[in-house]
């Protein structure tokens, strides 16, 4: 079930519940939560009250303008500092901060489609931000991008 959908289903749950116990007793509110709770599964509890709900955004980020083939630039997207790529009229978008020592991914060597850590020689994948050559041993973080118009947004993920 996604965290989403957790809520919900609490929810649901809960007022099945209420509409069985008031339908056969005339119990108190208090009783009656009592035997909700207990009645709820331990793992539903738990993972319902520790889990954020995460919710996504798209940010604009850059003018497609701005940003000419096999080309690259730092952007930052709600506090994030975002590398993004044109590789081909198609635009992609990875953390900046290689997973080594944190070099600049926006200022490395685009290599077809992976990019050249500028500090220690690192590779990562531009497309799915996968670390293909040492001394990296992590992965980036890689965002869903769309064009709207001459707009490159980016997904950010946000948590309530």
């Amino acid at each position: 079930m996604t965290t989403a959908l957790l809520p919900v289903a609490l929810w649901t749950f809960v007022q099945n519940m209420r509409m069985s116990a008031y339908g056969e007793s005339g119990r108190s509110r208090r009783g009656l939560e009592s035997d909700i709770l207990s009645n709820l599964p331990q793992k539903l509890i738990v993972e319902t009250a520790s889990k954020e709900i995460n919710m996504s955004r798209f940010i604009f980020a850059a003018k497609v303008t701005e940003l000419p083939d096999q080309a690259a630039t730092c952007v930052e997207v709600e506090g994030q500092r975002i590398a993004l790529f044109n590789l081909a009229g198609e635009f992609y978008a990875i953390d900046d901060d290689c997973t080594h020592e944190g070099g600049p991914l926006s200022d490395g060597l685009i290599l077809g489609d992976e990019v050249e850590c500028p500090w220690h020689g690192a590779h990562f994948n531009i497309k799915s931000g996968k670390v293909t050559l040492d001394p990296a041993t992590d992965d980036v973080a890689r965002y869903n991008v769309r064009v709207t118009g001459d707009d490159i947004e980016i997904e950010i993920e946000q948590y309530s």
